[in-house]
C-alpha cells in the first residue's frame, strides 16, 4: 500500500478544527533529487518551507532542496502558513525513494 498515513487523533480531523501540534504524517518524499539525496542517511532531519507557489520543500540543513512534500498538504500548508514549523526524519532511503516522519519541529 502506497501514500501517506496520517495519525490525526480520532475525531473531526477538518482544517478549522486542525491542531499543529499533533500532526504527525509518513510519507515519500516527491520529486526527489538524486545528488541531494546521496549525501543524506537515515535518521537524517529535513526542514519544510513554503516556497512561493504554496510547494511544500524538504530542505537539508546546507539549504539543499531534497525533495516536495504533496500528500495531507492542506493541513501542512495551513499549519506553516500559521507560523508552525516541521521537519521530516528520513526513516527509509534507498536510492531515490525517500520516506521521511513529518513531525512539528521542537523549539
Amino acid at each position: 500500500m502506497s501514500g501517506s498515513r496520517n495519525n490525526m487523533p480520532s475525531g473531526n480531523n477538518s482544517v478549522e478544527d486542525l491542531n499543529c501540534n499533533n500532526l504527525f504524517i509518513e510519507t515519500n518524499l516527491s520529486s526527489p533529487n538524486s545528488e541531494v539525496l546521496e549525501d543524506l542517511a537515515v535518521d537524517d532531519i529535513l526542514f519544510l518551507s513554503l516556497n512561493e507557489k504554496n510547494v511544500i520543500l524538504a530542505v537539508t540543513d546546507k539549504n539543499k532542496i531534497a525533495g516536495s512534500i504533496t500528500s495531507s498538504v492542506t493541513k501542512l500548508i495551513k499549519c506553516l502558513n500559521d507560523g508552525y514549523h516541521f521537519v521530516g526524519i528520513i526513516f527509509e532511503l534507498d536510492g531515490t525513494k525517500c520516506k521521511i516522519k513529518i513531525r512539528p519541529r521542537s523549539i
